[in-house]
């Protein structure tokens, strides 16, 4: 049986798709709650036992740009409509983000500056983090340290979301050009992405000069791109449970072989697939979507706990503390943002067809000539 014949007797449901984004939000959760054990996050168990190839939180990441890629393809392909793919897109992305950011600047800001609020608020920097509206990432605000004086980074999960937004239109490229259904030359974008990917991680020094942006950009591009690849190739690639064992084992060994950058991209993007497309983690797609809200708020909570409870000195108290307080706020976010934001993405789709429509039929009439005096 092949994907494309799994998802007609499923009816094109993925119910642990819902759940596999929810597992790797508290994941990064979990990664972020490690800086009370470690000043070096990145140095967990999984970047130990890969020789600094991945870590926890990088992982998690990696299964949300796979998921985005095998989510996202089928329904552009079957529309054909890239202006309702970049609608639906910023209905999800947008709002919760603006809301986030604006919050953190204005309300939580305040709260948890050393300097006083004239201060703070005539200080240019304090604005600057607004840039993050715009997938800039800019991680300080001014006087927000910790007791020794150091500057603490606010929301270390937001840089992510400028590389979401670059798959997101490479994606819209692949489209435009007609890429995305010539089986060659998106595998051929596909090899070029993994060679990339694989030289920024076997190549530390980068010889060759490649921009910093593209090698992280490939580091992620590379799953999205996995992810794309199983949902265009759904008619030929079988959906199969020995394989997805397969690739776990293969994924296992990796760790000891030395090889985990060069199976990680294939062997686990084709696992998230498979689980999203099963029963294993649910037969049901959940009704309430908390894994963006908690991946976007949860580094807010942890830094304001950081600067306000002191009393929270370690790893497991961080994470009681921090899981609860960004679940209710994911929920908040969910409920009075993100679920009305998207219920509302065809009449969106709908207006910005309109908007276009007036602008071609302008751009398409002749001009009168002026009547002569």
């Amino acid at each position: 049986m092949t994907f494309a014949e799994h998802l007609q007797k499923i009816g094109f449901k993925g119910p642990g798709f819902d759940r596999i984004r929810l597992i790797a939000a508290l994941i990064v959760v979990l990664h972020h709650c490690s800086f009370y054990s470690t000043t070096h996050i990145a140095e967990d168990f999984l970047s130990v036992a890969s020789g600094g190839a991945i870590d926890f939180g990088r992982f998690a990441v990696n299964i949300f740009f796979v998921t985005s890629g095998v989510l996202v393809t089928p329904g552009l392909l079957r529309s054909d409509d890239l202006v309702s793919f970049t609608v639906n897109r910023s209905l999800r992305i947008m709002p919760a983000l603006i809301v986030v950011v604006t919050a953190t600047v204005f309300l939580v800001g305040p709260i948890i500056t050393t300097l006083p609020a004239a201060q703070y608020f005539s200080d240019m920097e304090t604005y600057l983090y607004l840039k993050n509206i715009t997938f800039r990432a800019v991680r300080y605000l001014p006087g927000v340290e910790s007791a020794d004086g150091t500057a603490i980074i606010v929301n270390g999960a937001l840089w992510t979301i400028y590389f979401e937004v670059l798959s997101y239109g490479a994606l819209a490229l692949l489209f435009l050009s007609g890429a995305i259904r010539r089986p060659k030359v998106l595998l051929f974008v596909f090899a070029a992405t993994y060679a990339l990917y694989v030289y920024s991680y076997v190549m530390v020094s980068n010889p060759l000069g490649v921009p910093d942006t593209l090698l992280i950009f490939s580091q992620l591009f590379v799953y999205f791109l996995a992810g794309v690849i199983l949902s265009t190739f759904s008619p030929l690639i079988p959906y199969s449970g020995r394989i997805a064992a397969l690739l776990v084992l293969i994924s296992y060994i990796s760790f000891p072989l030395g090889i985990v950058t060069f199976t990680f991209p294939i062997s686990i993007s084709y696992i998230v697939a498979y689980a999203g497309y099963s029963n294993l983690l649910g037969s049901r797609n959940l009704k309430i979507d908390l894994s963006y809200g908690v991946y976007l708020i949860h580094s807010v909570v942890l830094t304001v706990l950081s600067v306000t409870v002191p009393q929270i000195d370690g790893f497991v108290s961080a994470a009681i503390a921090v899981i609860p307080i960004t679940a209710f706020l994911s929920f908040l976010s969910w409920v009075c943002i993100e679920e009305p934001c998207l219920r509302r993405r065809k009449l969106a789709g709908d207006m910005v067809q309109r908007v276009l429509q007036v602008f071609r039929t302008k751009r398409a009439s002749p001009t009168k000539p002026r009547a002569e005096l």
